[in-house]
């Protein structure tokens, strides 16, 4: 039942962020939790009114599948926050060769040479 109930509140969320996404690829979140386990809507509905009639293993059953929640959610979170430092770093990366790359060319945007070349030897073509 825990994992039952964690796959619905994940494709329930997914849904309410991007409905559109999941119809178009014809997911209906309690179908697809339903065919997942092997069950339908009325022995979901029955296996649910049992549990409610046992209000303790009902609560450690939510009580689960929130910490399961929870630990997921700090999952992605430290996740996304590598991304965020990975791109960070990217950009001021980039930023770094394109001031040197603007050091390089001057203000007006000439290209100022390393070192300068001696044209006094060089022969005139007519």
């Amino acid at each position: 039942m825990v994992n039952i109930l964690y796959d619905m509140a994940i494709l329930t969320a997914s849904k309410g962020v991007n409905s559109e996404l999941l119809e178009n690829n014809g997911i209906m979140p309690q179908d697809f939790v339903f065919d997942k386990y092997g069950i339908d809507s009325l022995q979901f509905v029955l296996s649910n009114e049992y549990y409610t009639y046992d209000l303790d293993t009902y609560e450690a059953i939510f009580n689960s599948v929130k910490e399961r929640l929870t630990k997921e959610k700090k999952h992605l979170d430290s996740l996304n926050n590598i991304e965020a430092e990975e791109r960070k770093k990217m950009r001021d990366q980039r930023d770094s060769l394109n001031k040197i790359n603007k050091e390089e060319r001057g203000v007006k945007g000439t290209i100022i040479p390393s070192r300068k070349i001696d044209t006094s030897q060089l022969e005139t073509r007519q």
